[in-house]
């Protein structure tokens, strides 16, 4: 009878299925159907609900369906019976399970696998055989919860679920849950066993805790589901696990049988919600838990995966869950201790489980499968149903496909691994205390000191990349403690101490990896450092558990962060949010230390130019280009920074100042003209923003003296836009050397002013030449002519104004708060002639090496500081001010120029921007081409400007985007003109532009 029935059964597959068999061989290119976008707003079902992708209701499901009914066609009962058979293989050196699992698959014809400890390639070549062995491709299967990394060496690792509940980001998790199925894929597998939909409401859990998403069901479910369908975004099947939920249990189902004792009405609100919601949401798979749950089955100590009421009528019919059923592995001791019968595996299958997984011995299985079928105590049709869903997921995940190539740069850490990583753990960062919103530090320059805590320390991150974001003016080291103990009196003279607590543990056994002696080292710095009238704010960072605040929740500390994760991806993030150049965007996923979950008091970051650790694309070619120029002579060595998004891509150092001495990413160069936009414009920028002059005046409304003068009749406004018919540059050097008494070789009473070494000038030469400039006939008024001697009434005006030199107001107002150490006129004054690059070696004038000095001849008659030229700064300065800039006037928590003024100075003067291009002060591109300063993928919205001695500085505030260009390419003569003509700085910029795909 048994035979008859299983016989009808098969006929009465639709007939169309013969066709499908072919297709097979073809290899058909199945699609996923489109799946809902992965928010879900609450646990109550997300909408309609959406079938496991390869059930019927799609074409693709409808192909996978017609597929699977062929091959059942051609397979007798015992076959159909080993394909819901997946033991498991590893892949280390030792080959003895894999020749048994390859004897498996030819002899017995068993369904898939699960693959477990080895490395990937190893892996790629044990499933290549056993595939090879099997006449029906296996379903590949694997736990990777975070990724390749839970099982395989020398794979990426993502940050774990508990990290990723911080962050809330359905968006996050889902292009994560995309990534490692790309991965997988490359590795062969087709089913991941993943996500944990467990909802940890016990802090106490000993074997889900860090791997859940958190405590609150609706963010387990949400982002539960943004992962799983991640994974069938890219045809690996997901696995929801553990049903019904091992959130809330204080004991490991690997080691004994775990209860959980709530009632129904609580099982459904918390631990069986996710299910629903991700079952609604189309999840391919679930994974039956080894647990005791006698609200749904009284059966003593009887485990859910053996319950026919738990998985059966629960999750089969009262939930109408269609997909695979995957046992969890059979192996552990809340399974094989707990059996019922001695034949579990029939056990496992009768309570309503497709597939076993891990079985110990797969042909004593098959076989006491085959007896209870002939016994009667299965029913052959349940086995069909069974096998069909098997072969569904086969045809769907199209597991005759061969094994992807390995993607470019490997499976450990390509760029998309690190890019989304770091998203995560900054997402991630929870800031559960922060005094005053003391954070992120609010000082240009503050004086940090890093206290590390832990055991096995043994780098330091994050006071290396704290003192790169705050720059050459801030004080940043780092200690260990117990060292910092010893050291808290001189430790009190710092604005922040920043205590990391490091060396952690995930696991609630281990105390989360930190002693009661690290404890109270924490405890007792704080109270020292509390103690003092003007002690450092202090800011405890834990790198690890969130269950950590149960231990430190109550320090003294004006702030309290946790990081989630351990390792130096994290103390970077860290680094970036403390100096407010990143973000701490995290919510508590669980209620600890006093802070219930949700709470988190984050901060977008961005208030300072970071730094990014991906590799950039362009970088290989901006290499290139800059060390062509240089093997060619048009400059000795060149800097090349460029900031994408608030990060620094790009940061290139290359050749030599002088043909000795490298270049550093220190090292200062001689802006030249960028001087104008850097000092003369910024300053006159903020005079505008406080109401003491205005651009659109005359002259004459500010210096009374030009009231007889052309220039005096033009506005400020016409002379920043180089529209006031001014010619370009006076003789200066000829006039001074040619004039009397003007120069002389020794400083004197009347000579203070050094022009170059053993060259001095007498102050009163600037009224010289305003005296000249006031007498210029002008020419061509209202169209651009570039001119440099405009800004000698800027500069004029500005320190009338304001009462100081122009050096000392840009220093004053802009350079020193906003931590800009390196930027200033005079660099002699400030730093040994090592760091500064050199520029001309000057015939006519100084006659002499120009080093350390303004090459421009009219600003060194000025003593060195004007207003068109004598501006010294490293790339790392002059990429913060553009950076500012690029947001509208706004960096380190302050606006420094009115986003409506900087809108204003920046835009086109003339609207026939054919005659002029130019803002005022600032240049601007030619549009669509590469003949102006720019490249032509540049947006019409950018801005700059370049220097004489071979510099560019441009901020495309559509793109955010800022490009430094710094060089000598004067040294050793000016006559050099190879770095034009070779468009170095031009071909650059497009680099940049061609490799983010813009423009």
């Amino acid at each position: 009878m048994r035979k008859i029935r299983l016989w009808l059964a098969l006929v009465a597959l639709p007939l169309a299925a013969w066709a499908a068999w072919s297709a097979w061989a073809d290899g058909w290119s199945f699609s996923q159907p489109e799946a809902a976008e992965n928010a879900v707003p609450a646990v109550q079902h997300p909408g309609p609900s959406q079938r496991p992708p390869f059930l019927p209701g799609t074409p693709a499901g409808d192909r996978a369906t017609a597929w699977a009914d062929s091959v059942l066609l051609t397979l007798p009962l015992e076959r159909m019976v080993a394909q819901l058979i997946m033991p498991a293989v590893y892949s280390k050196a030792d080959r003895t399970d894999g020749d048994l699992a390859e004897g498996w698959c030819r002899d017995l014809g068993i369904g898939g696998v699960i693959c477990m400890q080895g490395g990937p390639q190893a892996q790629r070549d044990r499933v290549r055989r056993l595939q090879a062995a099997s006449d029906l491709p296996l379903l590949v299967s694997f736990d990777g919860e975070w990724g390749l990394s839970m099982r395989l060496d020398s794979t990426h690792g993502f940050p774990r679920a508990i990290t990723l509940g911080a962050t809330d980001d359905s968006v996050l998790v889902r292009e994560m849950g995309r990534i490692i199925a790309r991965d997988l894929r490359a590795a062969g597998v087709h089913v991941n066993f993943a996500p944990d939909v467990d909802v940890n409401s016990n802090p106490a859990n000993p074997v889900i805790g860090y791997r859940s998403f958190g405590e609150d069901p609706a963010r387990v479910a949400r982002l539960g589901t943004a992962y799983a369908l991640g994974l069938q975004d890219e045809r690996v099947l997901a696995t929801a696990k553990h049903f019904p939920g091992h959130g809330d249990t204080d004991s490991d189902s690997h080691a004994t049988l775990p209860t959980v004792a709530h009632d129904r009405a609580r099982l459904d609100s918390v631990e069986l919600a996710p299910f629903h919601v991700l079952q609604h949401a189309g999840v391919g798979a679930m994974m039956a838990a080894h647990l005791f749950v006698p609200a749904l089955d009284t059966a003593s100590n009887r485990p859910s995966t053996l319950s026919p009421k738990v998985i059966g009528q629960l999750l089969r019919e009262q939930m109408g869950f269609e997909g695979l059923v995957f046992t969890d592995a059979m192996n552990m001791k809340g399974f094989s201790d707990y059996k019922a019968s001695p034949s579990p595996s029939v056990d496992a299958l009768l309570a309503g489980n497709d597939v076993l997984l891990f079985p110990d011995n797969p042909p004593v299985v098959i076989a006491e499968v085959m007896a209870a079928i002939g016994k009667g105590q299965i029913d052959s049709l349940q086995i069909v149903e069974k096998c069909r869903r098997v072969l569904q997921a086969k045809a769907w995940a199209q597991v005759w496909e061969p094994l992807p190539t390995v993607p470019t740069g490997g499976f450990q850490s390509r760029p998309e691994h690190e890019a989304l990583h770091t998203e995560i753990l900054a997402g991630a960062l929870t800031v559960v205390k922060n005094a005053s919103d003391g954070l992120p530090m609010r000082a240009a320059a503050p004086r940090v000191v890093v206290a590390h805590v832990g055991a096995g320390l043994e780098t330091d991150v994050m006071s290396p990349r704290m003192q790169q974001v705050l720059g050459t003016g801030a004080q940043v080291r780092g200690v260990l403690l117990p060292d910092a103990l010893a050291a808290a009196r001189e430790l009190g003279g710092s604005d922040w101490v920043v205590v990391a607590v490091r060396g952690t543990d995930r696991r609630v056994s281990k105390g989360y990896g930190v002693t009661d002696a690290n404890r109270q080292a924490v405890q007792a710095l704080c109270e020292s450092l509390k103690k003092r009238p003007q002690g450092p704010r202090v800011a405890v960072v834990l790198f690890g558990s969130p269950y950590l605040l149960d231990r430190m929740g109550s320090l003294p500390a004006d702030a309290l962060l946790v990081a989630y994760e351990d390792d130096a991806r994290a103390q970077r993030v860290v680094a970036a949010a403390l100096t407010g150049a990143g973000r701490a965007g995290g919510h508590l996923p669980v209620s600890a230390g006093g802070f219930p979950c949700g709470h988190g008091l984050p901060w977008a970051g961005d208030e300072r130019l970071g730094w990014s650790d991906l590799p950039f694309r362009g970088s290989a070619a901006i290499d290139s280009i800059a060390q062509a120029a240089i093997a060619a002579g048009a400059t000795p060595g060149c800097r090349v920074v460029v900031a994408h998004r608030g990060r620094i891509i790009h940061d290139g150092s290359y050749g030599t100042t002088d043909g000795k001495q490298p270049v550093e990413p220190e090292t200062l160069y001689d802006l030249a003209s960028i001087t104008k936009i850097a000092s003369s414009t910024l300053a006159m920028m903020s005079l505008e923003d406080r109401r003491i002059w205005s651009r659109k005046q005359p002259v004459v409304k500010y210096l009374p003296e030009f009231e007889s003068s052309e220039i005096g009749r033009k506005s400020y406004e016409d002379i920043l836009a180089h529209q006031a018919g001014l010619p370009p540059v006076l003789p200066l050097a000829q006039r001074a050397l040619d004039a009397p008494g003007v120069l002389t070789a020794q400083p004197d009473a009347q000579h203070t002013q050094q022009v170059a070494r053993d060259l001095y000038v007498t102050p009163d030469f600037r009224d010289t030449v305003l005296g000249w400039i006031r007498g210029l006939r002008l020419e061509g008024a209202g169209n651009m002519k570039y001119s440099d001697l405009g800004y000698y009434l800027v500069q004029q005006t500005a320190e009338r104004l304001t009462g100081l030199s122009l050096d000392q107001y840009v220093t004053e107002a802009f350079y020193r708060p906003m931590g800009l150490h390196s930027m200033g006129y005079r660099p002699l004054e400030r730093y040994p002639l090592s760091r500064i690059a050199p520029t001309e070696q000057e015939p006519g004038f100084r006659k002499q090496l120009i080093h350390g000095h303004v090459h421009d001849p009219g600003a060194a008659l000025l003593g060195g500081v004007a207003g068109h030229a004598g501006l010294f700064s490293d790339a790392y300065d002059l990429a913060r001010l553009m950076h500012m800039f690029n947001r509208g006037g706004c960096y380190a928590d302050a606006q420094w120029i009115d986003p409506n003024t900087l809108a204003a100075w920046t835009s086109p003067v003339r609207a026939d921007v054919a005659k002029n291009r130019k803002g005022v002060g600032f240049d601007r591109p030619v549009a669509g081409s590469d003949n102006g300063p720019t490249c032509a993928q540049v947006s019409s919205r950018s801005f700059g400007h370049t220097g004489f001695t071979g510099t560019i500085a441009w901020a495309d505030p559509e793109h955010d985007l800022v490009y430094i260009f710094l060089s000598n390419r004067v040294y050793p003569s000016a006559e050099n003109k190879l770095l034009l003509q070779r468009n170095v700085r031009t071909e650059i910029q497009q680099v940049v532009y061609r490799s983010l795909g813009l423009g």
